[in-house]
């Protein structure tokens, strides 16, 4: 019974079974048996008759085929008689049933079966016709004129009806592997013959891979996100086919033609909508076309910016508001509200672009900076622009410390001579750091010494000082609301009384500094600490009088 046989034994039986008439001597065996008085019958007789007058014959005839193809003398049609229970498509199939076989009919060891005489009976089994056909179709799409002797000669062994000649006469030193993967790509392929209007388009627009990115992303900022599944594919089925697009002359060798077709295949390889994404591509085409006229317009249109920046503009960075009520101190500045730009035409007419402009034509020029034309003006304009971008946190940080020449602070730039500005926006932004560094240091040093600062955020120690330099003895006490609600944090029993004491003791030093319009972080630490002190004299006095 099958359950008794070893995988070698089965595929054994079924190579004898070819070779062999045994099924129907089989059932002639069966009929016999069932015709006969089964008292009268021996079923062991039966079998052994089976065996010699059927399976020996077939078995002996068996190790003679495996002979011959071991010499190579076994005629190609013959092969294609006993193998043709099934189409070998995948490499190694032959060799893993015929090393079953060896094993079980004879004492021939496979390692007495050349690699060679393996792969010749792979290129007669292995159903190529396809493989050609698809390979018929790119070398007609890409307009290739060379005749690829050895790819001609293999074509003759696999694809003629009759296989007179013995096993020997098979050239055997092309790839077969490489003829599956155009026989396993034939849809793909099949695609790009009905694309030739797509790769005309493609040897336009993708010359270099970097403009591929730059279309794509380029495209992605103008339209919205519906489309970006369609660019998306797009940009997949050019960086697919480019190298056969690109790489393959129409005088080309055909092992040129099988690197460039093994990339295209490695970056499909378990992609099953890549067929139906260049189908959606080539359907689309006109679109596609219509997005990049879009982006060369756009392109003009940036770098006319750019120009006109050059001629006539100015960068504008800072604010010239100080914060006033106690919500502005618990907002942070954004970079929309600290940056801008103001192009004055000779005509008197001038252009206002906001920090989103300048981000936006930025974010444009980023993407069409690799393209050789333009990329001294983009790379100018984006370095000015990072560098200011860059000098706007920092003059966030130095006006949230309450560095006094930072309360009101506008910086302009021209850009007339692009280099000049890089440089002086560079330095800038250096001295604005050490400043940065400075004022840090400071604020850390006072912290130490004052501890009552503590209790404070660094944009609330920035309200006190700005309120608390203009105290005025004829505001009405609703006007220092807020800042006595926030000092009560660390004392309760504060009154507009003990903050006006403290604001006398300390105004005389307050007149002689220079920040007349905020008190230093050494002032407003004396202050806070005094407040503090009140606050242990009243909880003293309050253990007092509960003891008495």
């Amino acid at each position: 019974t099958a359950g008794n046989l070893s995988d070698a034994q089965i595929l054994t039986l079924r190579y004898v079974k070819m070779v062999a008439d045994c099924r129907l001597y089989g059932i002639l065996i069966i009929r016999q048996f069932n015709e006969t008085d089964p008292e009268q019958c021996n079923r062991d007789d039966l079998l052994t008759d089976l065996v010699i007058k059927a399976y020996e014959p077939a078995f002996s005839k068996l190790r003679g085929i495996i002979e011959n193809i071991r010499s190579e003398q076994i005629l190609q049609s013959e092969i294609k008689k006993i193998f043709n229970h099934t189409v070998y498509g995948t490499y190694g199939e032959v060799r893993k049933d015929l090393l079953h076989i060896c094993h079980a009919v004879s004492d021939l060891y496979p390692d007495r079966i050349s690699d060679n005489t393996f792969k010749k009976l792979e290129i007669i089994l292995s159903d190529l016709k396809s493989s050609f056909e698809s390979l018929d179709l790119i070398k007609k799409t890409l307009n290739i004129t060379t005749v690829w002797k050895d790819v001609e000669k293999l074509r003759k062994t696999v694809c003629k009806e009759q296989f007179e000649e013995a096993l020997s006469v098979v050239d055997a030193h092309l790839d077969l592997r490489f003829f599956y993967k155009l026989r396993d790509t034939r849809e793909l392929v099949n695609g790009f013959a009905k694309s030739q209007e797509l790769i005309t388009w493609i040897k336009e627009i993708a010359k270099d891979e970097k403009d591929i990115g730059t279309f794509i992303d380029l495209a992605n900022t103008l339209e919205d996100a519906a489309t970006s599944d369609r660019l998306s594919g797009l940009h997949r089925i050019i960086l697919a086919i480019r190298p056969l697009v690109f790489d393959v002359r129409s005088d080309g060798q055909f092992s040129d033609f099988q690197r460039a077709f093994d990339k295209m295949y490695k970056f499909v390889e378990g992609d099953t909508q890549i067929t139906d994404r260049l189908i959606d591509v080539t359907e689309n085409l006109k679109w596609f076309k219509e997005m990049q006229d879009l982006q060369t317009d756009t392109t003009k249109s940036s770098i006319s910016q750019v120009e006109n920046m050059k001629a006539y503009g100015r960068f504008i960075v800072g604010c010239n508001q100080k914060r006033t009520g106690l919500s502005d101190f618990f907002e942070e500045r954004k970079i929309d509200d600290l940056m801008k730009a103001e192009i004055v035409y000779e005509s008197g007419d001038t252009k206002h672009l906001k920090y989103k402009d300048l981000k936006e034509l930025n974010d444009k020029l980023v993407l069409i900076s690799g393209q050789q034309n333009y990329h001294e003006k983009v790379l100018s304009f984006t370095q000015v622009f990072g560098k200011l971008t860059q000098i706007c946190d920092v003059y966030k940080e130095l006006n949230e410390c309450g560095h006094a020449n930072y309360q009101k602070w506008v910086y302009e730039r021209d850009f007339k001579e692009p280099a000049q500005a890089w440089e002086d926006v560079n330095k800038l932004h250096k001295d604005m750091l050490h400043q940065l560094e400075e004022e840090k240091n400071k604020i850390e040093d006072k912290i130490r010494e004052y501890a009552a600062l503590t209790n404070f955020t660094r944009l609330q120690l920035l309200y006190l000082r700005n309120k608390l330099s203009v105290f005025k003895e004829d505001e009405p006490p609703s006007y220092y609301h807020e800042t006595l609600i926030l000092l009560q944090a660390i004392s309760p029993q504060v009154v507009m009384e003990d903050v006006k004491r403290q604001i006398y003791i300390i105004q005389e030093e307050f007149e002689s500094t220079h920040e007349r319009d905020l008190l230093s972080i050494d002032q407003l630490g004396k202050i806070l600490t005094t407040l503090m002190q009140k606050r242990k004299k009243y909880r003293l006095r309050l253990c007092v009088d509960t003891t008495a």
